[in-house]
């Protein structure tokens, strides 16, 4: 009986994605801090460098959300990631106002920061992915209805014809997605509107306002850059020098990630606010 239960085999995790993911998520912490320490407690010196980190600022994000995107490719279950996450973006769009404004601290709402943004494209990840099997299916089934006569391409295996298309596939969404962010990184988010309605698309009016503000466009295609990116790290072509770790503290914020990004804002708030009232 013993010997009839076999074991899966051990999937290698990757370390180098925990060590970015961990990077960004600290290079956030470190923003945070200086924004809350500018805006709410007007410390000078936590300005000038706010104002200095915002030039790179986007390139941390853009890494992320990379490294989120591959991930979907790895995880067993997107749609319960991103409904996790979609609920906890509520919670904290839900509590933050009240709360903050309890402690005197006006102009801290989060109405689609980070987490937001990630949980909406997991989530629509997930649903595309649910459906793209079929829809593949379609499209080889009428194509090989139309080349049913060609006699070297009936014989091909399945194996290797999906191998190929999936390599088709990534290397078009790849370029796809690139020129899409960099198209749209230059007109939204727009901030003309007559209404808010749209704010989560990154159309808005003049009055909107979010402290952490990543709407779906232009954000969503880093994202799904990331995605097309995993199908290779899916199917196992990822470098050897990808597995080994190099900085262990980024690896370890990596892998704790969602909570090291929930309790940063509120033991910042509580740090600043204790500096403040001791001196």
């Amino acid at each position: 009986m013993a010997e009839s239960i076999q074991k899966k085999p051990s999937v290698r995790r990757i370390i180098l994605l925990d060590e970015v993911r961990g990077f960004c998520i600290l290079c956030m912490i470190i923003y945070h801090a200086l924004v809350i320490a500018d805006r709410f407690f007007s410390y000078q010196i936590a300005g000038t460098l706010w104002h200095a980190l915002s030039y790179i600022q986007p390139l941390y994000v853009l890494a992320f959300l990379l490294i989120s995107g591959i991930s979907c490719r790895l995880s067993h279950s997107n749609l319960q990631r991103g409904l996790k996450l979609a609920g906890i973006s509520i919670l904290i769009s839900v509590l933050t106002v009240p709360v903050l404004h309890a402690f005197s601290f006006s102009g801290a709402e989060d109405l689609f920061g980070i987490l937001h943004c990630l949980a909406a494209n997991i989530l629509l990840f997930a649903a595309v992915s649910s459906l793209w099997p079929r829809v593949s299916a379609a499209a080889q089934k009428l194509r090989r209805r139309r080349l049913s006569n060609d006699v070297p391409l009936a014989n091909e295996s399945s194996a290797s014809t999906g191998n190929a298309s999936g390599s088709r596939l990534a290397k078009y969404g790849i370029f796809l997605c690139a020129v899409l962010f960099i198209i749209t990184s230059f007109f939204f988010p727009v901030s003309n509107a007559e209404t808010n309605r749209f704010f989560w698309l990154g159309i808005h009016n003049a009055d909107f306002f979010s402290v952490d503000y990543y709407p779906l466009l232009p954000w969503s295609f880093p994202f799904f850059l990331g995605t097309f990116l995993g199908i290779s790290v899916k199917e196992g072509r990822t470098p050897a020098w990808a597995y080994p770790s190099r900085v262990k503290a980024f690896a370890f914020v990596g892998r704790h990630a969602l909570l090291f990004y929930l309790i940063h804002a509120p033991l910042l708030y509580l740090l600043f606010y204790s500096v403040s009232a001791l001196t």
